[in-house]
């Protein structure tokens, strides 16, 4: 390089450094917010944190609803945590796969009774969800995908300027040979630093699991509270609904899938405990809250709407 060259490339080179800023700077930022996807039956929650992405479950049922795919701009998941191995909340991971999406990590329950002969409460059905779950996140594993099972041994993760925590099962819950993968399905808490923004994600879990949730963990109210079964009456738990207090209850589900799910008798319980909305993914589309909508003041009385 002559002394000319040199001298020119000094010139210019705050001006190509300004640029190359300057387009950094416009890349579209993603917002903090959350995403209940209206995927049909199942579940599939979206959470954009600091720059981060979460998916709680990864469902997509065919003809129905949208596709999760939309709002995963970057074609990349920093955390996946799937409650149970459930069809409707892990075959997502087929998306996933075949759309290339890079998946960081995977949380799943530590219960194993779908792969052990002693437990006695397991159905065929849920051993072959167990076997095709374990087959779907391998293949992710095999892609680079770190896979943890957690329960509330875990300690707390921090992403995006939230804490994740898991509620349960417990270690001593996941020993139980009478269990099944709805009793020790996760349930997890996720919380903003400040501690005003509060979300509970109950999976599928029983009501023998919320009953623990309720009995044995602080709860607080919440901004948030994901229903358990999609809204069915048979997992609801009104004391844990009331003791939370959320802003906004969200149900996944779908007419026609299940005869009784969500049943009016626990809409009305949702309605009786929630101080907001009840947001039904099946009649409304996706529900997408920014973190200003999550905030407020301290949880009032419960509201009877």
């Amino acid at each position: 390089m002559n002394r000319r060259s040199f001298i020119s490339l000094l010139t210019v080179a705050p001006f190509v450094a300004k640029a190359v800023a300057s387009a950094g700077n416009d890349a579209p930022e993603i917002p903090d917010k959350l995403i209940f996807v209206n995927v049909g039956f199942g579940d599939t929650s979206v959470l954009h944190l600091g720059g981060q992405v979460v998916m709680i479950d990864c469902y997509q049922e065919p003809g129905y609803g949208e596709s999760f795919m939309r709002y995963l701009p970057g074609r990349h998941v920093d955390l996946l945590l799937l409650t149970h191995r459930h069809f409707d909340h892990y075959w997502g991971i087929e998306t996933l796969l075949r759309e290339n999406v890079s998946v960081t990590e995977v949380w799943e329950s530590a219960y194993i009774g779908d792969q052990s002969p002693d437990y006695v409460r397991e159905s065929k059905f849920a051993r072959d969800n167990g076997t095709r779950a374990r087959y779907l996140v391998e293949q992710l594993r095999l892609r680079g995908t770190k896979v943890r099972q957690v329960s509330t041994a875990e300690s707390h993760r921090e992403i995006g300027g939230f804490k994740l925590e898991i509620l349960h099962p417990t270690s001593e819950y996941l020993e139980n040979r009478q269990s099944t993968l709805h009793d020790n399905c996760l349930v997890a808490r996720l919380s903003s630093r400040d501690g005003r923004v509060r979300v509970l994600f109950c999976g599928d879990a029983s009501l023998w699991a919320l009953d623990r949730v309720y009995r044995e963990c602080h709860i607080e109210p919440v901004s948030v509270y994901c229903s358990s079964h999609h809204g069915g009456l048979d997992s609801i738990h009104a004391p844990l609904l009331a003791k939370a207090n959320p802003l906004y209850s969200i149900i996944s589900s779908r007419p026609g899938f299940h005869p009784t799910i969500p049943e009016p008798e626990a809409l009305a319980v949702y309605r009786r405990y929630t101080r907001k909305a009840v947001c039904r993914t099946y009649e409304q589309g996706s529900i997408i809250l920014e973190l200003g909508d999550l905030v407020s003041p301290d949880a009032t009385a419960a509201s009877t709407g």
